[in-house]
């Protein structure tokens, strides 16, 4: 918590712990939903005392190969739906206690209507990264794979099967595209130096601080230690993501530890960046045996800290909360920050 309004977080309380790896949080209904390894949670705290008392199992997910692989990335749509990323290993989904409603889900993200309850496989299969842009255009990565684009719907696909059309998404950057990191850093996968490797925590800047930012797509690369930054140019009915910078990336870092994992929009209007920030990034199934016993894979496991972005000798203006009456919520539909339009849009569906 902020309590001062100066934009630094100056506090912190245990909202709810004991959970199976959450990789996706999303607030709604006065509470959030939360991605986890096989199940998709509903938590709120109903009685005020910061503790989330009430947390319900709203989907049961197939257990992922490892854990980097499961469902994750709920993100608010134009359409008053979520889409969720795939994580690649989800194959089948189903309500809660009801598993004669299992929804085929392999290779294909996810978009779940929080009114009708109804979970249905979209266009696309990403793993750790999805955004969306003003126009409810979808984009998601994978470890190799820094930009993919949903352009067209799956049902588009379904009902043209002698359009020689397999797949619904593209790359709209090459896979395996290079980077320009300053620093070499312990990986397993030495043929893949210099390119993205583990490409994650994709993300679409929608804010109004940085203007020059606006509508360009950031990917983090934790392996290299940066954040590639992407400008998108019309290609027919899809797109290319052109990289910005001449073998220049948009945020890097000498420091080994540093792994940028996740780039979301702020209230504020700011770029927020996570860095997970560990001494191995790589899961220690991926090292030699006697590499993991001689080191502790887990170094910095206590580690970790958020980055603003703010234009340079400026500052990110103070948090302003949402109004809670329907006319001026109305109003914030006409913000600049997407972010405030986001939430204002949840919250007057919620308020029916």
């Amino acid at each position: 918590t902020d309590k001062d309004g100066d934009g630094v977080m100056d506090g912190a309380t245990t909202w709810a712990d004991g959970l199976d790896h959450v990789q996706g949080l999303l607030p709604m209904n006065g509470g959030l939903l939360a991605t986890t390894r096989t199940a998709i949670l509903f938590l709120k705290d109903t009685d005020g005392d910061d503790v989330a008392d009430q947390i319900d199992r709203l989907f049961v997910s197939n257990e992922p190969r490892h854990n980097q692989l499961q469902i994750s990335c709920p993100r608010w749509g134009l359409d008053n739906a979520i889409y969720l990323n795939n994580g690649l290993d989800a194959k089948e989904i189903y309500p809660e206690g009801n598993e004669d409603a299992k929804v085929d889900v392999t290779k294909l993200n996810l978009r779940y209507d929080p009114f009708t309850r109804e979970m249905s496989p979209v266009t696309g299969s990403g793993q750790f990264g999805g955004s969306l842009d003003d126009f409810n255009r979808r984009f998601f990565c994978s470890n190799r794979n820094p930009v993919m684009f949903a352009v067209m719907p799956l049902e588009a696909v379904k009902r043209t099967p002698l359009a020689g059309i397999g797949l619904g998404h593209e790359d709209v950057q090459p896979p395996g595209a290079p980077v320009w990191p300053i620093a070499i850093s312990h990986t397993t996968s030495k043929a893949h130096a210099g390119t993205h490797t583990a490409a994650c925590g994709l993300g679409v800047y929608r804010g109004d601080l940085i203007p020059d930012l606006k509508g360009n797509i950031f990917v983090c690369d934790p392996t290299s230690q940066l954040v590639t930054r992407n400008q998108l140019v019309q290609n027919g009915a899809s797109y290319t993501a052109e990289r910005v910078g001449e073998k220049k990336d948009f945020l890097v870092s000498g420091d080994e530890w540093v792994r940028p994992v996740n780039v979301r929009n702020g209230p504020d209007g700011a770029l927020y960046v996570c860095d997970m920030y560990r001494r191995f990034i790589d899961h220690s199934r991926f090292f030699p045996e006697d590499f993991s016993e001689a080191h502790y894979m887990r170094a910095g496991v206590d580690q970790g800290r958020i980055w603003r972005l703010v234009p340079k000798g400026g500052k990110a203006p103070a948090i302003q909360p949402l109004p809670e009456g329907t006319a001026d919520l109305v109003k914030e539909l006409e913000s600049d920050n997407a972010w405030r339009r986001v939430e204002a849009h949840r919250l007057l569906l919620e308020k029916n």
